[in-house]
C-alpha cells in the first residue's frame, strides 16, 4: 500500500494471465448484475465501468466523474471494496480509508451505497417468506442479497464507529453521519423469527454479528434523537411489545445453531447487560416476567 496512492492501486490481485481466475470471475460477473441494477440502480453505462474494475482492476477517471451529476452510477464505495479479489481486511480497511479521504470523491460515492448495503444485510436477509405462495417472488429476493461476507463489509466500510462522520477526518467539503444509515433490526427480527424455513441467504443476516448490534445500540443512544426514541416507543409500544416478546420466547434449542439462534441470544444479552430508554427497559421486564402476552405471534398471517 505505502507506494499506492488513491486512485492509483496495486492492480497485481487481479491475476487476469490465470486462465482458470479469469473464468471463475466472469462467471461469477454474471450473477452480480442483476442485484446491482436492480438493488443498487447502476445504469449499463455504470456497469461497465465496474465490470471493468471487477475482472482486471481498471479504475475509472474519477475527475472526470467528478462532472457527473448522477454520481451514485460509477465505481461506489460498496463496489469498490466487494469487488476488490483480496479479503484481507486490513488492505481493504487501507483502501476504504484512502477512498474516502480522496478529494476525487464526493457523499454520492459513500452514504447512497453504505444505506443499500445495511439495508440488503438487515430486510432483505432476514426474508424468508413466499409472497401469495409463489416460490419464485422469494426467490428473486434472494437473489438480490450480499451473502456471505457481511460481516467483513460492515467492518471495512463503516469503519471505527467511535467515529461518527465518513470522512473520519474532516478535511472534506462534505460528510456522512454514520448513524443515519441505519435500518432498525428489531422488527424485521421479530418477522424473521415467525418464518418456518430458512434459505441459505438467511445465514448471513447482519443482526447476529457484534459488530453491527453495537452499532445499532450507539445509533438510538444518541443524545440528539433521545426524545425521538421515546416518542416513538410510546407511540408504537404495541409494536415494540411484539418484537421483545418474539425474541425472549423464541425457541432458541429448538433451533440450533443458526443465525436466528445466535440473533436472538446476542438481543436478550444487549437487552440485559446495557442500558436503554426507562420505557424500553420496562417493556423487556414486562415480557420477560409473563405481563406481556402474545401467544398468537407465530400464527400471525
Amino acid at each position: 500500500m505505502a507506494d499506492y496512492s488513491f486512485p492509483n492501486i496495486d492492480t497485481s490481485y487481479w491475476k487476469i494471465k490465470d486462465k482458470d481466475w479469469m473464468t471463475e470471475r466472469h462467471r461469477k460477473w454474471t450473477a452480480l448484475e442483476y442485484p446491482l441494477a436492480y438493488d443498487l440502480g447502476k445504469s449499463k453505462w455504470a456497469l461497465d465501468i465496474i465490470k471493468r474494475y471487477y475482472l482486471k482492476g481498471v479504475m475509472p477517471d474519477f475527475e472526470e466523474l467528478r462532472n457527473v451529476k448522477f454520481r451514485n452510477g460509477h465505481l461506489d464505495l460498496l463496489c469498490f471494496i466487494w469487488f476488490h479479489p483480496s479479503r484481507d481486511e486490513l488492505l481493504l480497511q487501507q483502501l476504504r480509508d484512502q477512498y474516502v479521504h480522496s478529494p476525487l470523491i464526493t457523499e454520492q460515492d459513500v452514504g447512497p451505497c453504505i444505506e443499500a448495503f445495511i439495508n440488503s444485510g438487515i430486510l432483505l436477509s432476514s426474508n424468508c417468506f413466499e409472497e401469495g405462495g409463489d416460490s419464485s417472488y422469494s426467490d428473486s429476493v434472494r437473489k438480490r442479497m450480499i451473502t456471505g461476507e457481511n460481516e467483513l463489509l460492515f467492518d471495512v466500510l463503516l469503519g471505527d464507529i467511535n467515529y461518527p462522520k465518513i470522512p473520519e477526518q474532516q478535511s472534506s467539503s462534505w460528510s456522512i453521519n454514520k448513524f443515519d444509515l441505519i435500518y432498525s433490526p428489531l422488527m424485521w427480527a421479530a418477522w424473521f423469527l415467525r418464518a418456518d424455513k430458512l434459505y441459505p441467504a438467511n445465514d448471513d443476516v447482519l443482526s447476529q454479528y457484534d459488530e453491527y448490534l453495537d452499532y445499532w445500540y450507539h445509533s438510538i443512544r444518541r443524545e440528539d434523537i433521545i426524545e425521538e426514541q421515546r416518542s416513538e416507543l410510546k407511540e408504537l409500544k404495541e409494536y415494540y411489545e411484539q418484537y421483545l416478546y418474539a425474541i425472549y420466547y423464541f425457541d432458541v434449542e429448538r433451533e440450533g445453531d443458526t443465525s436466528r439462534s445466535r440473533m436472538v441470544r446476542k438481543f436478550r444479552k444487549l437487552f440485559d447487560d446495557r442500558d436503554f430508554l426507562p420505557e424500553f427497559e420496562q417493556i423487556w421486564a414486562d415480557v420477560k416476567a409473563g405481563k406481556i402476552e402474545k401467544k398468537d405471534l407465530w400464527d400471525e398471517e
